[in-house]
């Protein structure tokens, strides 16, 4: 199965592709961060285009496991 991960930045958004058969993940892509609708959108095209059948969004955590502020950003990008 083919996964997209996404790290939801303040100004970019990296996309990247895993393969549970290889166990490998590739960069696809860095594009601007241009608000949660517009990140969605690209997550939709890159699932389109690479056959991803699911989607793992970073959660950028504290070494001790409590969010951060940013966390907030990744919530609402899964919500959208």
């Amino acid at each position: 199965m083919r996964v997209l991960g996404v790290d939801p930045g303040g100004k970019r958004l990296g996309l990247a592709l895993g393969d549970d058969v290889t166990g490998l993940a590739t960069p696809l892509e860095i594009a601007p961060y241009g608000g949660r609708h517009h990140a969605a959108r690209l997550i939709v095209v890159a699932m389109e285009n690479h056959g991803a059948e699911r989607v793992v969004i970073g959660l950028p955590t504290n070494a001790d496991g409590e969010e951060t502020p940013a966390c907030a950003r990744s919530r609402a990008l899964a919500e959208a």
